[in-house]
């Protein structure tokens, strides 16, 4: 780690790596086994007209939830802010009995 390792910004990351990878796992989770309804697996000009309604359905729920997941990032970055975080120093004591 750097010599100037900044607590805030290291746990900030995480912090979004985190909201990310939660929500785009649930994303792809539906879309696994839902897919089917809207089509997911041909062309769209080869869709019938439940596929095209069920896509647009599912366009607005995802949308739905990567905002939330970004409102959320937001807020929780946003409380980090509000406090002053550093990384704790760990000390290791060596005993040489043979001294």
């Amino acid at each position: 780690m750097p010599d100037q390792f900044n607590a805030k910004r290291y746990i900030s990351n995480g912090v979004k790596i985190s909201v990310k990878t939660v929500a785009i796992g649930a994303i792809a989770d539906f879309e696994d086994n839902f897919g089917y309804l809207w089509g997911s697996d041909k062309p769209k000009n080869q869709r019938d007209e439940d596929e095209l309604e069920w896509g647009e359905v599912w366009q607005k729920v995802r949308t739905s939830i990567l905002d939330r997941a970004n409102n959320s990032q937001k807020t929780l970055l946003d409380n980090l802010k509000r406090f002053s975080i550093s990384k704790k120093k760990v000390y290791q004591e060596f005993n040489d009995e043979r001294v």
